[in-house]
């Protein structure tokens, strides 16, 4: 989205910011880094855990994170993030 707004490709930057914009919304459910360390955990396999003062992420937030994650893995074509993780749980598994 950045490469495309600093090339002046806005249509490009406009769409990719629209395609993000449910994952975006799921990792803004709570205010502190679970979200995104739940995220890394669909994508790359890495732990959810977190250390207190912290607190994993509730199971909405769960849920809308990986819905939004699939949703994005199934529409689009281009290559927006690598998602190795999330192409073996839209694939069936």
């Amino acid at each position: 989205m950045h490469e495309a707004y600093r090339k002046g490709d806005l249509h490009r930057a406009k769409s990719t910011s629209h395609q993000l914009r449910s994952l975006i919304t799921a990792l803004e459910m709570e205010t502190n880094p679970a979200p995104a360390k739940y995220a890394l955990h669909l994508l790359r396999g890495i732990s959810p855990e977190v250390r207190l003062p912290l607190v994993q992420v509730m199971p909405e937030t769960a849920s809308a994170i990986s819905d939004a994650l699939r949703q994005l893995s199934a529409s689009t074509s281009e290559c927006i993030v690598d998602r190795p993780m999330l192409r073996i749980a839209h694939d069936g598994g």
